[in-house]
């Protein structure tokens, strides 16, 4: 419940676009859903991620229960890491990148200051003095972040320049051989069912 969305990559035909926040750092209810993710869903067109499981559980949690956007299909998502799995290739995006020698690689800097500005700052020794002089535990501070223009800028550029590595990664690979990804599908149902644990006799 706690976790929000700085940005949206997407690459539709030969244009990358990041969308970022009508007002603020974060997306809030009212926020549109992007126009090409709309496109897709009304044509029954493949939505690509790497490590797509991770943004499937995002778009699930984040963009249809916080933010009211449409639901994405299962039969929809497309991941590229079973296929550098399938051809024996690092299956992490940036090593995968380096393997495969793309034009385009991550941004290594970038990933580390999109990190940054993805976790709470550390509140300075006289900023939690203050906060528990004042009879507060320092527990209950309020979180701050690193939300300045020139990191947040440095966020959605580092998120443009991993679409363009992906993309280039799915033209190279292609989709897995269908019996492969269907056997990819049905591990996946299996690891969202889960295991049924009869807690009665345990």
């Amino acid at each position: 419940k706690s976790t929000d969305i700085l940005c949206v990559g997407m690459k539709y035909g030969e244009q990358v676009r990041v969308q970022t926040p009508l007002r603020g750092a974060i997306f809030l209810p009212g926020d549109p859903c992007p126009p090409e993710v709309l496109y897709c869903l009304e044509h029954g067109l493949p939505i690509v991620a790497h490590n797509a499981p991770f943004e499937m559980g995002i778009w699930e949690h984040v963009c249809v229960k916080k933010l009211g956007w449409p639901d994405v299909p299962y039969a929809q998502w497309h991941d590229t890491l079973p296929s550098c799995a399938y051809h024996s290739i690092p299956r992490k995006l940036e090593e995968a990148a380096k393997a495969l020698n793309l034009v385009h690689q991550k941004d290594v800097k970038g990933g580390r200051i999109m990190l940054q500005v993805s976790k709470p700052r550390n509140p300075s020794a006289k900023k939690v003095k203050t906060w528990v002089d004042s009879g507060k535990r320092a527990s209950d501070m309020p979180l701050e972040w690193w939300e300045d223009e020139e990191r947040l800028q440095k966020t959605y550029d580092y998120c443009g320049d991993d679409v363009r590595a992906q993309d280039e990664l799915y033209k190279k690979l292609g989709p897995l051989p269908a019996v492969r990804q269907a056997e990819y599908d049905f591990d996946f149902r299996v690891n969202q069912r889960g295991i049924p644990i009869d807690w009665v006799h345990t």
